[in-house]
């Protein structure tokens, strides 16, 4: 395999109105693959620079022509690319402009460049998907621009602990990490079995460290066991009780086994948390074939309690939660268990609630919620419900929550997988052109619009690369 790094800056402001535009140039006996987060119509956001003019960027083009208010050719001049034969060199021009000015020509047909005009999910979910797939693919990345626009720029402790963890499985080398850092080099190594420890020191998502370290592990020359410490019930992330009920019977479709112990719980703001995860190497990864829904047959839960909180706000959140499903769902029995977590199973104060659907199909959806200072328990059980039934509304095989952390699955598989879901997530699409971009797996959405319940599905459909495991 041919040595290349890839460069990746983050832009502070990623919507739809602005574009994306990767590069590729041959360094030695190498390439480098860079994207860059451009807003449509400017410079690379966060740089001063005129770059029509310094030479090193295109902002907008007419079609076929140059930069817009610039007089220069610069298909001669330069060698921009502006239109280009699928699979070609541009029209009328004989220079091979990937070497000459590295920019990547793969184009949709009848369509803008790769990330154009599409917005992209930021931040830790791109450093997730993007240093798992380097770990995987032996392919050096350099990122750029880590959080850029928010109120504390860089990396955070959970991010760099997953960095860590990443570069502890492969041997790699991991430079300018620490917290608050915006950009990091990572050069991985041979990916390694046995003992692995991370630690966020906060109540930083375990969830969020088995995403990015489960794939990795998968092609490992040994069994591994993780020790991952932190927020096992944190926001902006999945429960730990989701990651069991959810997510580890979907992913294990997909041709493996792991085993998750809860060892300790822990929640915001301390963290605290403990979980072990061990798991064996595999040959390669099974495609999956999920696109029939089938019917519900069961809706269960637990609405939990942990330390100084009193078991009536368990209590509160499961019948605020049965209620709501009830007036839908009248004819399917919802159990939804409130629990007091035992005091050497938790460590600081915490509440929330999980609730699953299982389908006849073997789908499972769930909607899920934590209690706030100030939100009363019926509120949070009311959101668990409310979610849930918008994940069973849209018909799809898998919720919100989970299409994302399918796809780096879907894109590494031997053959072709098909999964249903409802409208696209933004980190569902990041985590598609980034999958794309990195290991060259096709991927396609088709949409389907129920006239009925003005639902929108997506059947996504991968053919996946069917990397396999040398070790085996």
């Amino acid at each position: 395999m041919t040595a290349r790094t890839v460069a990746i800056l983050l832009g502070t402001d990623l919507n739809a109105q602005n574009g994306a535009r990767v590069r590729e140039a041959e360094e030695g006996s190498g390439g480098k693959l860079q994207l860059c987060y451009r807003r449509w119509g400017g410079s690379p956001e966060g740089d001063g620079v005129d770059h029509q003019k310094e030479n090193r960027g295109v902002t907008r083009r007419r079609w076929g022509g140059s930069p817009e208010g610039e007089g220069v050719d610069h298909q001669k001049e330069m060698g921009w690319i502006t239109r280009r034969r699928w699979g070609g060199s541009p029209e009328g021009e004989g220079v091979d402009h990937q070497k000459e000015m590295g920019w990547i020509t793969r184009r949709r047909r009848g369509g803008s460049p790769e990330g154009e005009q599409r917005g992209h999910q930021k931040g830790g979910q791109i450093l997730r998907v993007c240093t798992a797939l380097s770990c995987l693919l032996g392919v050096k990345i350099k990122i750029h621009n880590i959080r850029a626009g928010r109120s504390t720029p860089g990396l955070r402790p959970q991010h760099l602990s997953g960095l860590q963890m990443i570069c502890d499985l492969c041997d790699g080398c991991l430079e300018e990490a620490k917290v608050g850092s915006t950009e990091i080099y990572f050069t991985p190594g041979k990916i390694n079995g046995g003992n692995h420890v991370a630690d966020t020191k906060t109540a930083g998502s375990v969830s969020l460290l088995m995403q990015v370290s489960i794939p990795c592990v998968l092609f490992a020359a040994s069994p591994s066991q993780l020790i991952l410490r932190g927020g096992t019930n944190a926001e902006m992330a999945p429960q730990i009780d989701y990651t069991l009920q959810v997510c580890k019977p979907i992913m294990e479709k997909f041709g493996f086994h792991f085993d998750c112990d809860v060892k300790m719980r822990g929640y915001y703001p301390k963290g605290g948390g403990e979980v072990k995860v061990k798991l064996s190497p595999i040959k390669w990864i099974t495609p999956i074939d999920m696109t029939e829904r089938g019917t519900i047959t069961k809706i269960h839960g637990r609405a939990f309690v942990a330390g100084v909180l009193p078991i009536k706000l368990a209590n509160e959140m499961s019948s605020a939660a049965i209620r709501c499903i009830r007036k839908e769902m009248r004819d399917i029995y919802v159990n939804i268990q409130p629990l007091q977590e035992p005091k050497d199973k938790a460590f600081g104060n915490g509440n929330g609630i999980i609730i699953v659907a299982e389908t006849s199909t073997g789908c499972i959806l769930a909607g899920s919620a934590l209690g706030k200072r100030g939100v009363s328990a019926d509120r949070v059980g009311l959101e668990a419900a409310e979610m849930l039934l918008m994940n069973l509304r849209h018909g799809g095989c898998v919720d919100q929550y989970l299409q994302d952390q399918i796809i780096i699955f879907m894109a590494l598989a031997k053959g072709v997988s098909r999964v249903r879901t409802g409208p696209l997530t933004l980190h569902t699409q990041t985590a598609i052109h980034f999958a794309e971009m990195l290991t060259k797996a096709k991927f396609t959405v088709n949409k389907i619009n129920d006239q009925e319940s003005g639902s929108e599905r997506c059947i996504i459909e991968c053919e996946g690369i069917g990397m396999t495991n040398p070790s085996i």
